[in-house]
């Protein structure tokens, strides 16, 4: 017996497999019993009785129960220590290897295993088994066209003339699939795989349990209500291209509050109806919307107000927290929100400097307190850029964000600020004749207030730029000084275009033309015989 082995070897695991441990029959009945409570929308293929008698008996591959263990084992044991989370690793690896070397890729179990590798990464910081796991599945199913199972000319249903009850079990395959790339869609921002005019399907799944119904139809609403915010969010984006106008913004900004807390409502009902150990985490990252939308109040200046709406937040928290035995990530989602908090205090620090225009915030918000921008996503998520995160917020600067909006006449309107105006009228004017003195228009003062003029004196723009405050944080900075010479079109011309023509079909076709040279001058290299049967391994590593 290896050492691997008599670390794991006890009344719990009954045997070893590729030197993995595995369950008793007793645990493994017993994980397939939770499972359907846990992850509904991903056992939609299950058939109880079959699956409990293949997943006993181990007459199911191996990739597959090293999958479903790597995805459901912590419900079954009492403790969650760090040597189990490693087990639940070595299970997810050991599954993936197995996976990319099978031949048979038309077996619908592979895609269903990946299903379970990708449920046990969404609970973890695994990103390596994530990337992995991702590429096989989308290859997967692009060889077996699962998502035109019910397509009349499709040749795979065809060439291997599949009964009423395998094609009724790779269409569920096919829909638990969809729901994972419609969530990452949806939560992550990204570009779709698959078209929706690419899949062509018939009729609809039916459930197995009682409860299965109330637990999609809360995950459905979960999904729903998040859509919906991310749908309003976009009203509250600023673009100074598009006119804003103040109703819009308000009202987008209370659709988004009655969401987060219908959703809130939601979070508490699964806590309170679903057993801690059968609760399952796809069901809380949907609230993470909701849950940075409440932040906004408490920067808002209303004591009742600020109170009733952080006593939401605090729910939602605790919710999050009860999840903590089940996912790791549940720590990471509520760091996210800290950092959120942290990045809008810093934004109303800032925004401070701006007391003569608070005025004109005040219509666009929920109430006559509600004076800042909202920290919302820029572009529908918040993980839309994983590269460049400051790109993925809309201006939480109130000078930005107003834009053009404030005039002459309406800065007049406050007394205690036409002096400041006149002031800053005259710093202006001397600014500009010693900037005649400056070569290329150097600007010599960082702090200062720049006013795009007309000949009527009327103020298109103000821009505060406060040197004390690091702005990148939020936007990008925008040039202070406009460079004529964009303007200018340079339409000179290379005096030998033929020559520049020439090196760059060299330079494209060289290594092409270079390797054909070789494959017809080789004559002894074997023509590939085709086969129905390749590994996986090869498909992937194909160019």
């Amino acid at each position: 017996m290896t050492s691997n082995q008599f670390e794991y070897s006890n009344s719990f695991f009954a045997d070893t497999i590729h030197g993995l441990p595995i369950p008793n029959r007793r645990e493994l009945k017993k994980l397939s019993l939770i499972l359907p409570h846990v992850f509904p929308e991903t056992m939609i293929p299950m058939r109880l009785p079959e699956f409990i008698n293949k997943l006993t008996n181990k007459k199911y591959p191996f990739y597959f129960i090293f999958a479903v263990l790597a995805a459901g084992v912590k419900y079954i044991k009492t403790t969650r220590n760090g040597k189990d989370k490693e087990l639940e690793t070595k299970y997810a690896t050991k599954s993936i290897e197995l996976m990319r070397k099978e031949t048979d890729v038309s077996d619908p179990l592979i895609v269903w295993a990946c299903i379970f590798i990708l449920v046990y990464t969404s609970g973890t910081k695994d990103l390596k088994s994530n990337i992995q796991v991702k590429k096989v599945l989308e290859m997967a199913v692009k060889k077996t066209r699962l998502y035109q199972l019910d397509l009349n000319k499709n040749l795979t249903k065809i060439r291997y003339g599949y009964t009423k009850d395998e094609l009724e079990f790779r269409r569920r395959v096919w829909w638990v699939y969809y729901f994972q790339i419609t969530g990452n869609y949806i939560f992550n921002g990204n570009f779709i795989t698959f078209e929706q005019r690419d899949i062509v399907y018939k009729g609809a799944a039916k459930l197995l349990l009682e409860t299965e119904d109330h637990i999609i139809n809360h995950l459905l609403r979960c999904i729903y209500y998040s859509m919906f915010i991310y749908l309003y969010q976009s009203e509250l984006v600023r673009d100074q291209d598009i006119k804003i106008r103040p109703e819009r913004v308000k009202a987008a900004k209370q659709q988004c509050i009655d969401a987060s807390i219908k959703q809130m409502e939601l979070m508490e009902w699964y806590s309170q109806n679903v057993p801690t150990e059968y609760q399952g985490f796809p069901h809380i990252v949907w609230s993470l919307n909701s849950l940075v939308s409440l932040t906004n109040f408490f920067f808002i200046q209303d004591p009742s107000l600020k109170e009733k709406h952080t006593n939401y937040f605090n729910r939602i928290v605790s919710v999050y927290k009860s999840f903590d035995k089940n996912s790791e990530v549940v720590d990471s989602l509520l760091m996210f929100v800290n950092a959120m908090t942290k990045i809008k205090t810093k934004a109303s620090e800032n925004n401070k400097k701006y007391i003569h225009l608070l005025e004109y915030m005040k219509p666009f918000g929920i109430s006559e307190h509600d004076i800042e921008p909202w920290i919302i996503p820029k572009y529908g998520s918040f993980f839309h850029s994983h590269c460049c995160i400051i790109a993925n917020f809309s201006t939480l600067d109130i000078g930005e964000y107003l834009g053009g909006i404030i005039t002459t006449v309406s800065v007049f309107q406050n007394e205690l600020y036409s002096e400041a105006y006149k002031d800053s009228l005259k710093k202006l004017n001397q600014h500009e004749k010693q900037e005649e003195k400056l070569p290329n228009g150097y600007l010599s003062q960082i702090t200062r207030t720049i006013l795009d003029l007309t000949k009527g004196l009327h103020i298109k723009k103000s821009i505060v730029v406060d040197k004390g405050f690091d702005i990148e944080y939020f936007y990008h900075k925008k040039p202070l000084v406009f460079d004529s010479s964009l303007l200018i079109v340079n339409r000179s011309f290379p005096e030998n275009k033929s020559k520049i023509k020439r090196t760059l079909k060299s330079t494209s076709l060289g290594g092409s033309c270079e390797h054909s040279t070789k494959i017809f001058n080789n004559k002894n290299i074997p023509k590939k015989s085709r086969k129905n049967k390749m590994r996986l391994e090869y498909l992937l590593n194909k160019n």
